[in-house]
């Protein structure tokens, strides 16, 4: 009886060790799988988001040198039917970037003279003189170089009343200044098409805000997570940064990154919900669970059956 209860005994101490045990593994590795996938997962979106701030510089750069090159083309001297068509094909080229809507043609005044865009109207007659990019393409008569202006809302063509970030390089001839080409992006699909890929759900949210913390661009989100006048604030010790980095709350974080276009200092970001990066985690906690819960159960069915042999070779023994 002395025996039988020993055994009874060390089953249950062994059962209850390995209960433990299971417990503090638990513990210990789920908190250290929130936190390495926590940290993977900030710093692939602050990697990302750098990434395509670049990317966005760099399609300027590629865009602006484009222009500036149309700047110079001999059709540019004439003015007449050559000069449209050069414009249609500059369109053409681009139009599969799907962000630029269109190019113009300025005279010396500031007027709109000639016109294409990707829905093939060319309406004329606008005057722009008002614009910074013009003001800028009167001072600069040096070949081959482009000027990005600040966001304005578009007066023609087919992105009239959106928000286009303008490209423009001036026309001289023989030192004379004879106007200027402005090319413009849509602000809006500029924006969506870099940080599509870099959003982990679809309650994150993109902004693009300028050295003043105007925001110029923003997610339509339908879950209001992000105030923006909150977000703001919380970005405005980093409005001038030079380098990207992160600031979380008690809700988000904000991913950011700098965009300098020109004389334009603006201030990429991304807002993802605590609980979205959760997601991430869960799941892991799952896998983590069961293979303890398979582990305590092979070890308590090990330990029944090393016990039961154990007592009947002593009830044989007695025998």
């Amino acid at each position: 009886m002395l025996k039988r209860f020993l055994f009874n005994r060390i089953f249950f101490i062994t059962f209850l060790t390995i209960i433990c045990l299971s417990i503090a593994f638990y513990f210990i590795l789920a908190r250290n799988a929130d936190s390495t996938i926590s940290d993977q997962i900030i710093q692939k979106e602050q990697t990302l988001v750098r990434a395509e701030a670049s990317n966005i510089t760099s399609f300027f750069e590629l865009f602006g040198h484009s222009v500036a090159i149309f700047s110079n083309l001999s059709s540019l001297d004439n003015l007449d039917a050559s000069t449209s068509r050069d414009l249609d094909v500059f369109v053409q080229q681009w139009s599969e970037s799907g962000l630029v809507s269109g190019i113009v043609f300025i005279d010396n005044k500031g007027i709109v003279k000639f016109n294409s865009n990707v829905l093939g109207t060319h309406d004329i007659g606008a005057s722009i003189a008002d614009r910074d990019y013009f003001l800028w393409s009167k001072s600069n008569p040096k070949a081959e170089e482009y000027f990005i202006g600040k966001p304005v809302i578009s007066k023609l063509g087919p992105s009239k009343g959106e928000i286009i970030i303008p490209v423009a390089s001036a026309v001289y001839r023989n030192g004379k200044f004879n106007g200027a080409v402005v090319a413009s992006v849509k602000l809006n699909l500029l924006v969506k098409n870099y940080l599509q890929l870099v959003k982990i759900s679809d309650k994150t949210k993109s902004y693009l805000l300028d050295e003043t913390g105007q925001i110029l661009f923003r997610d339509k989100v339908v879950d209001g997570y992000v105030d923006d006048h909150e977000l703001v604030e919380e970005l405005k010790g980093v409005l001038t940064s030079k380098v990207g980095g992160k600031i979380e709350t008690k809700s988000y974080m904000i991913f950011y990154s700098p965009l300098i276009l020109g004389n334009n200092r603006w201030l990429l970001a991304l807002t993802v919900p605590n609980k979205e990066v959760d997601v991430f985690i869960v799941p892991i906690f799952t896998r983590i669970f069961i293979t303890l819960i398979i582990v305590l159960i092979s070890f308590v069915l090990y330990g029944y059956i090393i016990n039961t042999e154990a007592r009947k070779k002593y009830q044989s023994s007695l025998k």
